[in-house]
């Protein structure tokens, strides 16, 4: 399963290679991090969501920013967990996805429309945000 994972997260690596409107995140697999899922980076996520699902692939948005769930009265301002949240995009990913699963989804991004493509957004400590 492991392997599978990998073999995913090197199948987009390769794939989204160009497409510019896609920040992969990276990990550390040579620290012991292992892909479970593929995220990346994009400025219009949703429309992105939207788009991808009409083509028969189901991405989804990464998780809220847990600062801004009230049960937990977090409080403070968290610029990076909210612009992770707003930003990230997770990618069908899982050991068993299939070469062919996943050509589909690169295809789908290639097809956008280019109001989609907007350049993805650079990460909060790439751009001096603290």
């Amino acid at each position: 399963r492991i392997s599978g994972l990998r073999a995913v997260r090197a199948f987009y690596r390769e794939a989204l290679a160009g497409m510019h409107f896609l920040r992969l995140l990276e990990i550390r697999e040579d620290e012991g991090e292992l892909p479970l899922w593929t995220e990346v980076l994009c400025a219009n996520r949703d429309g992105i969501v939207a788009a991808l699902r009409e083509r028969g692939v189901e991405a989804r948005p990464a998780p809220p920013c847990l600062a801004d769930a009230p049960h937990l009265g977090t409080g403070g301002a968290f610029p990076n967990a909210r612009f992770f949240a707003g930003h990230t995009l997770v990618l069908p990913s899982g050991p068993h996805q299939g070469e062919e699963r996943l050509a589909r989804v690169a295809e789908a991004l290639r097809s956008l429309p280019a109001e989609l493509r907007v350049p993805a957004p650079e990460l909060p400590h790439e751009s001096g945000a603290p």
